[in-house]
């Protein structure tokens, strides 16, 4: 089913089974939702045109979330993005505001979670 506005939330997350239980969690909120294990492989992809939502994981081998979502504002990609942590201190929280993420998820979170932060943000 698609997001709102016919777009797609995108998932970055390197965890196998987070990242796929984030998709099914969003599939079941009837969101529209792609799954891709780091930065690299979503920039391949250039999915993130497309892209309603992203939730990025902060600690990405390679390219971190941060530097992910700061890349993707500037090529002209303004979906709002969520990133997840395990360690979502204040200075974690500032530094993505920084880079133009409206939200910081402490992991571990519940699906329920998930869903309403991503319907909030969109």
């Amino acid at each position: 089913m698609p997001s709102a506005g016919g777009g797609t939330v995108v998932v970055v997350d390197d965890d196998d089974g987070l990242r796929a239980a984030m998709l099914r969690v969003l599939d079941a909120a009837g969101l529209e939702a792609r799954g891709y294990a780091n930065a690299e492989e979503l920039l391949a992809e250039r999915a993130s045109q497309s892209a309603t939502c992203l939730v990025v994981d902060l600690d990405l081998p390679g390219m971190s979330g941060l530097d992910l979502v700061d890349l993707l504002r500037h090529r002209g990609v303004t979906a709002p993005a969520l990133v997840i942590s395990a360690h979502p201190e204040p200075r974690v929280r500032a530094a993505a505001g920084r880079h133009g993420i409206e939200r910081v998820l402490a992991k571990p979170f519940l699906g329920h979670t998930l869903v309403q932060a991503v319907h909030e943000m969109l």
